[in-house]
């Protein structure tokens, strides 16, 4: 429950108020065994100000301060994916490329805008035995058994042609597999 700060300190006035009033009712009107009941109702009634007053609020500032140290850490990450050496690059459960990180652009010399939306098949970035091996992988990994790494030749924009190890691993969300990460290892140009 949230309570703002006017709320607070209203609560907090009005139960130092019927705190004090309560205690000097009692220590006016009544004997020794009500003063103490009363001081007791006092005390109950200052600590609950004082726990909507003082911890409820360091509580609700603890939370932010764990869900900011948690969105930097989301930055962080995804600042070190993007700067990554090697390429990354997601695929979702069709194989359309969602995400590639800015080494995929430098080794394969397309940019995002030409290729994030595109199914990876249509890419004519991989010879056929390459492709044919890609889609057979990707089949493989999206269903939750991806192979080992594996080498595939790719056609840069320019029409040179290099050769990665490539590894796949599945994005399970919960228990469903919602795509496929691709990471690769760049070996150079094409080996001979």
């Amino acid at each position: 429950m949230h309570i703002d700060f006017r709320h607070r300190t209203i609560v907090l006035f009005v139960a130092v108020a019927v705190a004090l009033a309560i205690a000097a009712a009692v220590f006016l009107h009544s004997g020794p065994s009500a003063n103490i009941k009363v001081a007791g109702v006092a005390v109950i009634l200052l600590a609950l100000a004082f726990i909507i007053e003082v911890i409820v609020p360091a509580h609700n500032i603890e939370m932010a301060e764990n869900e900011i140290s948690y969105l930097k850490g989301i930055s962080k990450f995804q600042e070190i994916v993007e700067n990554a050496p090697d390429p990354i690059v997601v695929l979702d459960r069709m194989g359309f490329l969602t995400y590639m990180n800015r080494a995929a652009e430098n080794i394969s010399l397309y940019s995002r805008k030409e290729l994030i939306g595109r199914h990876f098949s249509e890419l004519r970035m991989l010879p056929p035995a390459s492709l044919a091996r890609a889609i057979k992988e990707f089949a493989k990994t999206i269903t939750g058994n991806p192979g080992p790494a594996h080498h595939l030749d790719f056609i840069r924009k320019d029409g040179s042609v290099f050769t990665v190890d490539v590894t796949h691993k599945p994005i399970i969300n919960g228990k469903k597999i919602e795509g496929v990460e691709v990471f690769f290892k760049y070996f150079g140009e094409k080996r001979k």
